[in-house]
């Protein structure tokens, strides 16, 4: 298993709504204004995961909650996880509903309201990050720094923005998605795929317009470095960089060649070397959550893969008899 030190995690519970404005600030905001409903319980649930140029946050709470965005050099991205958002920004009133996402540019206030019993993730994302990553994807520079955009539809956001569910759902710590790099790395690439898909951008043509395409001998040296070193933390970038070719180009190279993504290749090489430690390992020894953390899985989904893959569970395995 591949140990990352650079992520940072916190995860506080407030139950007093006077400490909640003043103590929880989230980052880059004015804190958060609560107004109590009734007087039941009150509980505010702030959770910060930052790692790498990614930071971002999800607030909960039992009732209104009010977050004031202050002039921010990043895109922020707000994303419903439960329920539903009010943003007042630019002069606009936009409700997102689950799904949907809005894309905020930098250097503008903002307000979201939360409403009783919804969630609400804030991602902050780097310009300059960004722009890395559409060059990354273009294969060529771009006109720095990316032209502000506006908030996205809902309606368009959800293809997008999806990728940000695990990375904003999981419980913060070391065993977290964030915490490993197989899992971790390519996340925060999708994540920045996302917004750059999201975002009203002039390159956002771009990712659309068809990539050049090259021989199955380009496809065939990257697998070979996947069957070789499935424990690295490959992801479509790294693997362009090493085939000297963009993102874009790779992967419709790829699809093309065979069929799939290179994130669906390297996920059948991992699987494969995940069902060889469960054949060689006895219980004890290890388990199927181990395992499956230690090759990039998520527990439920790789229990999923497998069975659909191997025709049994990985529990199975794991505690069959060896030579069986």
């Amino acid at each position: 298993m591949v140990v990352v030190t650079d992520p940072w995690f916190t995860d506080v519970h407030e139950t007093d709504p006077g400490r909640a404005e003043t103590a929880l600030a989230p980052p880059g905001s004015a804190g958060p204004f609560v107004r109590r409903r009734a007087e039941s319980p009150f509980t505010l649930c702030v959770r910060r995961t930052v790692r790498g140029p990614l930071d971002a946050e999800v607030v909960r709470c039992t009732d209104d909650v009010r977050l004031r965005l202050e002039r921010d050099p990043r895109h922020v991205v707000a994303v419903p996880l439960q329920g539903m958002l009010h943003v007042h920004y630019r002069g606009r009133e936009i409700d997102v509903v689950a799904g949907g996402a809005a894309v905020l540019v930098p250097a503008d206030e903002a307000t979201v309201l939360v409403p009783a019993g919804s969630a609400v993730a804030l991602v902050r994302v780097p310009g300059d990050v960004l722009c890395e990553d559409l060059e990354a994807l273009l294969g060529r520079t771009v006109v720095r720094p990316l032209r502000a955009g506006v908030p996205v539809p809902a309606a368009t956001a959800p293809d997008a923005l999806g990728p940000l569910a695990p990375f904003l759902g999981d419980v913060p710590g070391p065993d977290s998605v964030l915490g490993n790099a197989l899992t971790a790395e390519p996340l925060e690439e999708a994540i920045l795929d996302g917004v750059l898909h999201a975002a009203d951008e002039p390159a956002r043509e771009a990712l659309d317009a068809t990539a050049p395409s090259w021989g199955p001998r380009t496809v065939r040296a990257c697998l070979d470095l996947i069957e070789t070193y499935p424990e690295r933390p490959h992801t479509a970038r790294t693997l362009a960089d090493g085939a000297g070719l963009s993102v874009r180009a790779l992967q419709d190279c790829w699809q093309r060649h065979r069929g799939r993504t290179p994130e669906e290749e390297l996920g059948r090489v991992r699987l494969e070397r995940a069902h060889r430690d469960l054949e060689e390992l006895r219980r004890g020894e290890a388990t199927v959550a181990s395992v499956a953390t230690a090759w990039g899985f998520r527990h439920e989904d790789f229990t999923a893969r497998y069975e659909m893959r191997y025709g049994r569970s990985p529990e199975v395995t794991l505690g069959s008899p060896a030579f069986a």
